[in-house]
């Protein structure tokens, strides 16, 4: 792959997490944070609401693997099982409800028990437990959503075919990606090893993970060169750069159509 001499305005550097060249258009996709505010709530009341809206959440993650191993395999899938974990940890649900029997409003109970774990994980400074925090801040999201009514917002896609940027993205989003619309994408946090970064691998989506908040700041439409192999993101590249960067694109799906083509061929032996 040809592309460290890529003429453009400006590159952006990151950590490769998925292979694959892509051309095409910024699009940039903001996180709506769940804002939860305290309120004196009848424990018995606020109790029944956090149970209907774990069991709605694990009905969720149930589908959600099942949907993932059909498309991408059980070791894709799992990673959901794992999430479905979270809404079994005793610990957790009794913080929640000890906060909840103290007339605390049970959506807020859940963050706030939910963000003093996903800060304990934050200071080990061991990215695998990193990982698990964004994994758990998807579940704490996932619950909140069923409590306070919200519907999924999943990374909507312009209509045009784009590169997708964002702060950083859940297990969840990255399921939930249209890889006919997101054509790769680049996050300014996260990780190699995250299962965000396993999902794009099996989507088959090129991805760059870590490249800073300065990606953050460029403008919807912008044409770009997404290099997954190097994690690079090249912005307002030369006529010439985005012809190659296409053919090599188009080689590469060549080469894995071809692949997959002969792994379905019956198995021959040497004297055939």
């Amino acid at each position: 792959n040809g592309h460290r001499r890529v003429r453009a305005d400006l590159t952006a550097d990151g950590v490769p997490a998925s292979d694959g060249i892509v051309v095409g258009v910024v699009f940039q996709h903001a996180h709506k944070a769940i804002v939860v505010e305290d309120s004196v709530t009848s424990p018995a009341f606020g109790k029944k609401q956090f149970k209907i809206a774990i069991d709605s959440a694990q009905k969720e993650l149930n589908k959600l693997y099942d949907e993932v191993k059909v498309r991408l395999g059980s070791n894709q899938a799992s990673i959901f099982l794992v999430h479905a974990e979270f809404l079994n940890d005793d610990e957790l649900l009794k913080e929640t409800e000890d906060l909840i029997s103290k007339k605390h409003n049970p959506a807020w109970a859940w963050q706030q028990t939910v963000h003093s774990r996903i800060d304990q994980l934050k200071n080990l400074d061991d990215p695998i437990l990193a990982g698990r925090a964004v994994d758990l801040s998807d579940v704490c999201q996932r619950v909140l959503r069923h409590m306070l009514g919200i519907a999924d917002e999943s990374p909507a896609a312009s209509r045009t075919p784009s590169v997708l940027v964002a702060d950083d993205l859940t297990p969840s989003d990255t399921a939930n990606l249209d890889p006919d619309l997101i054509l790769g994408f680049v996050t300014a946090k996260g990780g190699p090893t995250s299962h965000t970064a396993i999902i794009a691998r099996a989507m088959g989506i090129p991805a760059i993970v870590a490249a800073g908040d300065t990606v953050l700041e460029i403008a919807n439409g912008t044409n770009c060169i997404l290099d997954g192999f190097n994690g690079k993101l090249y912005l307002n590249p030369q006529p010439e750069d985005i012809e190659s960067a296409e053919q090599l694109h188009e080689e590469i799906k060549r080469q894995l159509s071809a692949d997959y083509a002969e792994r379905l061929l019956p198995a021959k032996t040497q004297d055939e």
